[in-house]
């Protein structure tokens, strides 16, 4: 209504100026052109009145077995004379299939990757004539734009070894249905059901344990006491006791691949340090799983599920439940944009990637000690780096309190396409229950310091992107905020609100860090 209403008002405007040009110009006519052109124009024409263009909306609706499929075929083809890009292959199939991808199937991909490999076509061949495919490939490079490249990994040097070069991607299974855990989405209050929950001193207690077959296999088993312990007396049981279960059914569709502890696939060379470990230079999956390797979680699908402390919205996140003292991991290597407090989240730590795309929301961290010590707001970290520790702060705008009844992580991830995007009702958060899936495959492996609440990796990486931003830091705008405390609805003196309705759509924040961060 508003671009209407400036519209007519200029429309006018220009209508006056050209009546009074007939009456008044006379032999004036030029000049009164170079006024209108070089004067009275450009004044509505600014920056300012002109619409930037850049996506507005996304739905990704991208499964974790096409996620895996093609992430796949990318790195099996750096050997070979087509390399093949999995965020093309995804947007080819995107474009394909309208964005939705309950209509994936694994011949369609497979027939593409053919097809391109032979050499019969190529990508841009294919999709010349695809009306949305530019879309689909600036929406998925924007998703998963720093999940996979060359890098660096630290790993145990077996003496007189070579590294395996024909290691598949570190994971106990490809994505097959979808899902890293089978049907074992925990719901409702996460009890474990039945004869399902394990026995003895191997699974979690209380209302924590996974539901359905979340016992791990194989060399999956936590080792020792892996909840931190702390000052935070939380509810029952929320602390692992004796040996705790990793989650996931590891039995999936066609294509079972080892378990590469240190990392990924694809060694080209090692140098050999003098700790007795070595560095590996590889290709491949470099983003982590939010939480740490060997400790138990449960999850479902629950974006867009309703939340009303403060107000009626919805959910913009995916909920993590697991044990209070959880290493929190970085899923992607990035600096710290927020650090502190904030009345729905609680403690929680926000990272942006480098390129600026994406804002990893990490919220609900542990009393008393939430985060790494060592972070603060523009600190570099690298994925798979102990960030902080799951818990359950938040709902209250009083600092380090625990109102969350079930201790987990809600892990969000935001878009940014414009930066005027990053706050406000104009923000993009996705889905990112498939992505976590994904990622399933890849996690960080940690151990506890000594004498301390902290947790680190137990193999560091040397991520190039993070090196470049080191090298040109004054290159970057970096904004470290922490304004999101004040904003939202009023919250009355008992935690409630006085809102007698919901906003409007129109009124109702979008995500974090403004007044809505969806926990």
């Amino acid at each position: 209504m508003k671009k209407i209403k400036y519209g007519i008002i200029i429309e006018a405007v220009l209508l006056l100026v050209l009546i009074g040009a007939f009456i008044f110009g006379g032999g004036n006519g030029g000049e009164i052109k170079n006024f209108m052109k070089e004067t009275f124009l450009p004044r509505f024409l600014t920056e300012e009145n002109t619409e930037k263009k850049y996506i507005k909306w996304v739905d990704f609706d991208v499964t974790a077995k096409a996620m895996g499929r093609a992430y796949d075929l990318d790195v099996a083809s750096q050997s070979e004379g087509v390399k093949l890009n999995w965020i093309e292959l995804l947007a080819y199939l995107g474009a394909r299939y309208g964005g939705d991808f309950s209509k994936y199937k694994d011949k369609d991909i497979n027939s593409l990757a053919e097809k391109l490999k032979s050499g019969e076509t190529t990508m841009a061949a294919l999709t010349q004539d695809m009306k949305y495919y530019s879309y689909y490939l600036e929406v998925y490079t924007a998703v998963l734009g720093g999940f996979v490249g060359e890098y660096e990994i630290e790993s145990v040097n077996v003496s007189g070894t070579e590294p395996d070069n024909s290691t598949a991607q570190g994971t106990e299974t490809a994505q097959g249905t979808d899902t890293a855990k089978g049907n074992d989405a925990a719901k409702g209050n996460d009890a474990a059901k039945g004869n399902d929950a394990a026995k003895g001193n191997d699974a979690a207690k209380g209302n924590d344990a996974a539901k359905g077959n979340d016992t791990a296999k194989g060399n999956d088993t936590a080792k020792g006491n892996n909840a931190a312990k702390e000052n935070d007396t939380v509810k029952e049981n929320d602390t692992v006791k004796g040996n705790n279960t990793a989650k996931e059914n590891n039995t999936q569709e066609n294509s079972t691949v080892q378990d590469n502890s240190t990392g990924q696939e694809g060694s080209t060379k090692q140098e050999e340090s003098t700790e007795g470990t070595v560095w590996e230079k590889k290709y491949g999956l470099k983003a982590y799983l939010p939480l740490a390797k060997y400790f138990p979680y449960s999850d479902y699908d629950d974006f867009g599920v309703s939340r009303t402390y403060g107000y009626k919205r919805k959910h913009l996140g995916h909920d993590m439940m697991g044990q209070v003292g959880t290493p929190v991991i970085a899923v992607e290597s990035g600096y710290v944009e927020a650090l502190g407090w904030n009345r729905y989240g609680g403690w929680r730590i926000g990272i942006r990637s480098f390129d600026g795309k994406r804002y990893y929301y990490y919220a609900h961290l542990r009393k008393n000690y939430p985060y790494n010590q060592e972070l603060a707001a523009g600190s570099v970290v690298q994925a798979g780096d102990v960030i902080g520790y799951l818990g359950r702060t938040g709902y209250s705008t009083t600092e380090n309190v625990n109102n969350i009844d079930t201790p987990h992580l809600h892990f969000g991830l935001q878009l940014i396409f414009d930066e005027s995007q990053k706050e406000g009702n104009n923000e993009i958060w996705i889905d990112c229950y498939e992505i976590v899936n994904f990622l399933y495959r890849n996690r960080s492996e940690t151990e506890k310091v000594a004498d301390s609440k902290e947790w680190v990796r137990v193999y560091d990486i040397k991520d190039p992107a993070a090196e470049d931003f080191e090298k040109n830091r004054d290159n970057y705008n970096i904004t470290p905020h922490n304004t999101d405390e004040d904003m939202g609805e009023p919250i009355n003196e008992n935690g409630g609100t006085n809102q007698q309705s919901s906003p409007t759509p129109t009124e109702q924040p979008t995500g974090e860090p403004s007044n809505d961060t969806g926990e």
